[in-house]
């Protein structure tokens, strides 16, 4: 597990490095979710988290929204950053440049930001969506966000009766890639058999990260990993 907290250190280090605030942020956000982090980890994660926030905070760090409407189909950070940004203002006031973003984007991670704040803010309208390289007509409004769905807590149940008491480090980073997979899947919310498959898939791959043998694992059913590829290990947060 130590090397775990080390790549995520050096990798938060690394965005900040390179003025990927936001990212960065996103990092953090996800793992002060986690129900357990040692103490010294702790500790410097949310030193990281000043220096985020500082960064965040400056003045040149916030658009206008001609600035926001500009790059939200732009590419990489800058397009993070624009549509970080759009998600804290009424969405209902842009819904045509929110359709053309859906139009364009290929970039996962502001997909995933926009859809999860159109889902809070129960925007009533229908867009034109791609997921999986497959074309919906999609209203958000009246939706769950993936970690308020049923399915989430599905999973979240399956991977606590595993590791929770027993293998805390194992249940920290299973959570983590939980709710990236939710947050990524959104807003088609997994079904609770799909969160089966999930929370299998996730424990396989977290054992298999840290060099554990699965054979110490049967009660795990690993066959359902077979049935559903994660995305949250095809998309770096």
């Amino acid at each position: 597990m130590d090397n775990y907290y080390q790549d995520l250190i050096k990798n938060i280090k690394k965005n900040i490095n390179e003025g990927n605030y936001q990212t960065a942020k996103v990092m953090l956000d996800e793992e002060f979710k986690m129900p357990y982090i040692p103490q010294t980890i702790e500790e410097e994660l949310i030193n990281l988290q000043k220096n985020v926030d500082y960064y965040l905070q400056k003045p040149e760090s916030q658009m206008s929204v001609e600035e926001i409407l500009t790059n939200i189909n732009k590419k990489g950070e800058v397009q993070f950053n624009a549509i970080s940004n759009l998600i804290k203002l009424n969405l209902r006031d842009y819904i045509p440049e929110i359709q053309d973003f859906f139009n364009h984007n290929t970039n996962s991670l502001a997909y995933a930001l926009l859809v999860d704040a159109l889902i809070r803010q129960q925007i009533d309208f229908e867009f034109k969506i791609t997921y999986l390289n497959q074309n919906y007509q999609y209203n958000f409004s009246k939706k769950v966000a993936g970690i308020e769905s049923a399915g989430f807590k599905e999973a979240q149940n399956i991977l606590k009766d595993y590791f929770e008491n027993n293998d805390i480090s194992v249940y920290q980073l299973s959570m983590q890639l939980l709710i990236q997979e939710f947050y990524l899947r959104a807003p088609f919310n997994p079904t609770i058999e799909q969160a089966k498959w999930i929370a299998n898939a996730i424990s396989k791959n977290v054992l298999e990260m840290l060099g554990l043998n699965l054979q110490d694992y049967s009660y795990i059913d690993f066959s359902l990993a077979q049935k559903i590829e994660l995305l949250c290990l095809i998309v770096v947060f």
